[in-house]
């Protein structure tokens, strides 16, 4: 969640919002500094991570480790956030390819979007035929698509929270924080 950490900069810096959604991590830090108002905090959503291809060419198989491991070493470029940026998505994403054995032979074919942007981009202007991001992220490009099965040999949840860095207005948080 690259964007959420860039968010969490923004508020850290004095920038104010009505309402926040947010990671679980960087709720907690902005908690902490006393940006956010105690209280507010609730789950509010959870993504999964994806993996995304251009429309019109075949899906990766990523039905295990081993054939999504197949995939990503077969792919031509490879793409997800910059893990060097600390946003949640690419460092986890790093973590887990490092697992695989295979973050080596990625290195030279992995392409990072410009910080706060989508590794969709880089599907769409044909430097990536890979994608790896939050699936919810891949719905804003019409020249990609999503694989079937997503990542779920990873078992990563992304846990959204809804936070305020002002007192809500008491009608607000009310139908908020009862969405189920």
């Amino acid at each position: 969640m690259e964007h959420s950490r860039l968010l969490t900069k923004r508020v850290e810096a004095g920038e104010q919002a009505d309402a926040l959604v947010l990671i679980k991590n960087n709720v907690e830090s902005l908690l902490k500094e006393g940006k956010i108002v105690p209280g507010t905090e609730t789950l509010f959503g959870q993504s999964i991570f994806a993996v995304g291809v251009k429309t019109g060419t075949p899906k990766p198989d990523v039905s295990t480790p081993e054939a999504f491991k197949k995939s990503l070493l077969s792919a031509k470029g490879v793409s997800y956030s910059n893990p060097a940026s600390g946003g949640a998505s690419g460092v986890y994403i790093a973590k887990q390819i490092d697992k695989m054995g295979i973050a080596d032979q990625l290195k030279d074919k992995t392409k990072f979007p410009p910080s706060g942007g989508f590794s969709g981009t880089l599907l769409v202007s044909g430097d990536a035929d890979i994608a790896i991001q939050s699936k919810p992220n891949f719905c804003r490009f019409r020249a990609s698509k999503w694989s079937g099965r997503s990542l779920a040999i990873w078992h990563s949840l992304s846990y959204m929270r809804l936070a305020f860095n002002r007192e809500p207005r008491k009608q607000t948080w009310q139908r908020l924080s009862s969405i189920s």
